[in-house]
């Protein structure tokens, strides 16, 4: 009489483990994704409307020392400059297709490598205070 015997992953306890360590990577993924989606502050029209009627003090511990500031016929403005720089790296793909003719066309591998680049972005957001008080916002740029 043969007896058979069960092989280690055909163990349920170490089947649960395995599940187990899934979903654990599953959820520590989905938590660093979601992590570089986070909005500065600079970006929340709520809060920069919420600014309005508040001093500079207050402007400055919400948002730090600003990038510049100016002052001008009794108004001052406070200025955060936010720049960002994205990079694509090149492929080596030649895209889809295939090299063989099928029904009307010929469907070759087509395109070329695509080239790496950048792209760089700058947002600058401006509070404008009379008598040490915002009385509006402003933002402008290409990355806004």
């Amino acid at each position: 009489m043969m007896v058979e015997k069960k092989k280690l992953h055909d163990c349920p306890i170490v089947q649960g483990r395995r599940l187990k360590q899934f979903f654990l990577f599953l959820n520590i993924a989905c938590l660093t994704i979601l992590a570089g989606c986070e909005v500065s502050p600079l970006e929340k029209k709520e809060l920069l409307d919420s600014m309005v009627g508040q001093s500079a003090l207050e402007v400055i511990r919400e948002f730090g020392v600003p990038s510049t500031t100016y002052e001008t016929k009794g108004h001052k403005f406070l200025a955060y400059n936010v720049s960002d720089v994205d990079f694509y790296p090149g492929s080596s793909d030649w895209g889809w297709g295939n090299d063989y003719g099928w029904g009307w066309g010929w469907g070759g591998p087509w395109g070329g490598p695509a080239m790496s680049g950048y792209s760089a972005s700058t947002c600058q957001t401006t509070f404008e205070l009379l008598e040490d008080r915002v009385i509006a916002w402003r933002k402008r740029g290409d990355g806004c």
